[in-house]
């Protein structure tokens, strides 16, 4: 036995990546081999055909063989390291089984058969399932590894990224089983290309000269390299197995999974020489969006020819640099470096600029691993005062390390998908998704003169109701997304073509939520008061009297806590900033999620871009720790977090958005806030505003504005003109008093977050809605509900 630091053994394997990477759940599928190929088929992942499978003695005692074909392999469904693995060919004429020098009359083989379903060979002693599969033929190019047996390929991958590889190669020791527990092969892979580099046998290495007769495979490559890398690591992304071993062979229609686990054995370092330990390290806290980048950064890291390549060409999409100048005084600045793969160029704050050009002479931006002599760049005011972006241009030849919170996943439960229907409600998650995009693109909800109106308004002294202006909707564009949207529904919801799947409807659901929302955005565009109303009410439903009567109660009771004190002094602007990078940072979202200072905002606003953006008003904040740390648990801990989840999924509607799923994320949100933080003027100012919508939907802007203005939280005079816009969103001349002319929507700010204290008593743990934007109805669809 060969030691080598940084080696992996079984204990830390368990405590540090099985326990801590491997959801229960997940683990649950890995050991399940059939509930595993039928996963992965669905994910247009290649597996072997399976036959039939036998669950209980009274099957196997009933089973007709007959249309079995001349040869099959048969596997217990639970078991592992080959056990009970049985390749069988099939002799008609003497009504006998085969397995190399082995006959099987019909009673001898249905009592293996009763052995595997009692659980002889199962990983968890207890009953278990016989399935019959396909016998795998071997294609050109991995034949020669497969002269004794089936060989496969074992692939460990760590944080999607491929980080060792070994082929499993029977000989006539092993009884044609490839089992290096049972005297097989092993054979090391370079990740880079695929070639043999070592050999195992007898418990000894070979890194140089192989043994006589397995001399011809030094060197030797394994097809579909490239593919195979690939694969696997969009197989981690799909079961969501952080620590995985993919097992491959390649047929002759291709490379296929055997299967997966998630309790890899460890001889894999004996094999090829390499400690498991100092391999993970390199990429634990990798993550990169792009699948095309795995294997590519797998290469990179670990081909034996690039060895050298280290840490030192990652980047994170957030970092501390310095800038300084190439003069004898050597003059320096400490800045921001952050990393935009959105834009091609380089981008700088104004404040730095100045920095700069304050030096005598050239500049250098430079960090550990990098550095930049007089880099050009463009002034971007939207940036921070210390920031310096780099783009695409300048980090080419680097690769992005953002750090990432460990985050949920939504897997459809197996039901709710039917095997033949996969491939269509792909093509349909694709088109709602274009749907969605389309939908929202129609819609500008913010008045493009909402400063001038502003001024007026304070200039009249609040008694002139202010009259918005919109950019235009063409009511064209708006039909023909409407038609799109009924053409959609038509093609997969009605007829004899209709789709059969339960998971289906989450897409029914959202197409009718768009088709509301057009009907919605001609009311505005034609300013039909009635059509917004009751489409609205449609949308985000009508009012409750006892919810009124219980919030106009919370806002006498909160409006007694706000005023007994705020927790704490007011921050300045620069400690919010500070506080929130902290909060990220402790969240394990630090360079996953951007920060930005903007004009024209509310005083936070998060934006769902390629890399989540938290941007900040320009204006005097006036919020206390409290405040904020209530802010930071609504807009971080559940939109934030929702979002990166969702993208995780294979499913762009569970990053986009269920249908009417926001109202579910609001309350969760504002959830979230109040459990996190002890101030309650958050609170109150979403009730206020609340019981303004349900009492005042037959005043003006200025009744608006008036009523708002007899609270604290609205006393100034930019907080209620705010507040009263966004509730006549939407509306053009403010001084109609309609029901139709409030902006509905902002109501589900309140109402629902009374509901899920109960759905908590009842269910538990809030952790399972964390999985993506989805809510409470949507669970039903997942294996996490």
């Amino acid at each position: 036995m060969m030691w080598y630091f940084g080696i992996l053994g079984i204990n830390a394997r368990n405590l540090r990546y099985v326990q801590k990477r491997n959801p229960r759940e997940a683990i649950h599928l890995a050991d399940d081999k059939l509930k595993t190929k039928r996963f992965l088929q669905k994910h247009g992942i290649p597996v072997p055909d399976t036959y039939f499978v036998l669950s209980s003695r009274e099957e196997v005692q009933s089973a007709n063989f007959d249309t079995l074909p001349e040869t099959f392999v048969v596997k217990p469904n639970h078991g592992s390291r080959g056990r009970g693995i049985t390749v069988l060919t099939r002799d008609h004429a003497k009504n006998i089984f085969r397995f190399s020098d082995t006959e099987y009359d019909d009673d001898t083989f249905r009592k293996y058969l009763a052995d595997i379903v009692d659980g002889t060979y199962s990983l968890h002693f207890g009953g278990d399932q016989a399935f019959f599969e396909e016998r795998i033929v071997p294609s050109h190019g991995f034949e020669r590894f497969c002269a004794h047996g089936l060989a496969d390929i074992r692939i460990i991958v760590v944080n999607l990224v491929p980080i060792l590889a070994y082929i499993r190669m029977p000989t006539e020791r092993s009884g044609w089983r490839a089992n290096i527990h049972q005297w097989g092969i092993g054979l090391g892979l370079d990740i880079g290309d695929g070639k043999v580099v070592t050999l195992y046998r007898d418990r000894r290495i070979f890194t140089r000269a192989f043994p006589m007769e397995y001399a011809f495979l030094r060197w030797k490559g394994v097809p579909f390299w490239d593919e195979i890398l690939l694969q696997s690591s969009c197989t981690q992304q799909a079961v969501n197995l952080g620590y995985l071993a993919v097992d491959w062979t390649i047929t002759t229609t291709g490379p296929k999974i055997l299967e997966i686990n998630a309790r890899a054995g460890l001889e894999i370092q004996n094999v090829t020489g390499v400690p498991l330990r100092k391999r993970i390290a390199k990429i634990e806290d990798m993550r990169i969006a792009n699948p095309e980048k795995w294997h590519e950064i797998a290469k990179a890291l670990f081909a034996r020819n690039v060895s050298h390549i280290s840490s030192s060409k990652v980047l994170s999409l957030s970092q501390p640099w310095a800038i300084r100048e190439t003069s004898w005084e050597e003059r320096s600045e400490s800045i921001i470096v952050e990393v935009s793969l959105a834009h091609a160029h380089n981008r700088i704050a104004p404040a730095l600029e100045k920095t700069i050009e304050s030096f005598s002479k050239d500049v250098i931006v430079e960090t550990q691993n990098y550095s930049l002599a007089n880099p050009a760049r463009t002034v971007d005011p939207s940036l921070l005062p210390n920031v310096f972006v780099l783009g695409r241009k300048a980090v080419s030849e680097y690769y992005i390390r953002p750090a990432s919170q460990s985050m949920g996943v939504f897997v459809p439960k197996e039901w709710s998908i039917k095997d033949d229907e996969i491939e269509r409600l792909r093509v349909l998650d694709k088109r709602v998704n274009e749907l969605s995009r389309a939908v929202a693109g129609l819609h500008a909800s913010t008045p493009i003169n909402l400063d001038e109106a502003k001024e007026q308004f304070q200039r009249t002294g609040g008694r002139e109701n202010p009259v918005f202006r919109y950019r235009e909707i063409p009511p064209a564009s708006i039909e023909q997304t409407r038609k799109d949207i009924e053409t959609t529904l038509s093609q997969y919801f009605r007829g004899v073509s209709a789709l059969q799947s339960d998971f289906a409807w989450l897409f029914h659901e959202k197409l009718e939520e768009l088709h509301l929302f057009t009907q919605y955005l001609f009311a505005v565009r034609f300013q039909d008061f009635d059509r917004m109303r009751r489409t609205s009410e449609r949308l985000y439903g009508g009012f409750d009297a006892a919810l009124i009567r219980r919030t106009e109660a919370d806002v006498e009771t909160l409006g007694r806590l706000t005023r007994e004190g705020r927790g704490g002094s007011t921050l300045s602007h620069d400690e919010v900033i500070a506080y929130i990078h902290k909060y990220l940072e402790d969240c394990g979202l630090s360079g996953s999620v951007r920060v930005r200072v903007r004009d024209q905002i509310p005083r936070f606003v998060v934006r769902r871009k390629s890399v989540p953006e938290i941007s900040i008003t320009r204006r005097p904040l006036s919020l206390t720790h409290e405040e904020l740390l209530g802010i930071l648990a609504h807009e971080v801990d559940v939109h934030i977090v929702r979002a990166l989840s969702g993208r995780r999924s294979w499913w762009r509607i569970i990053e986009s958005g269920t249908g009417f799923y926001l109202s579910c994320e609001e309350w969760l949100a504002l959830y979230r806030s109040r459990e996190a933080s002890v101030s309650k003027r958050e609170s109150r100012r979403v009730a206020i505003h609340y019981l303004a919508l349900t009492r005042w939907w037959d005043v003006d802007f200025c009744g608006l504005f008036e009523y708002l203005q007899g609270f604290e939280e609205f006393g100034d005079f930019d907080a209620a003109f705010t507040k009263a816009a966004r509730m006549k969103r939407n509306v053009c001349d403010t001084s109609i008093a309609h029901p139709g002319a409030l902006f509905l929507k902002d109501k589900i700010y309140h109402e629902w977050y009374s509901m899920i204290a109960d759905w908590i008593g009842w269910w538990g743990d809030i952790e399972t809605l964390m999985s993506g934007k989805i809510k409470i109805a949507d669970l039903r669809y997942s294996d996490g509900g």
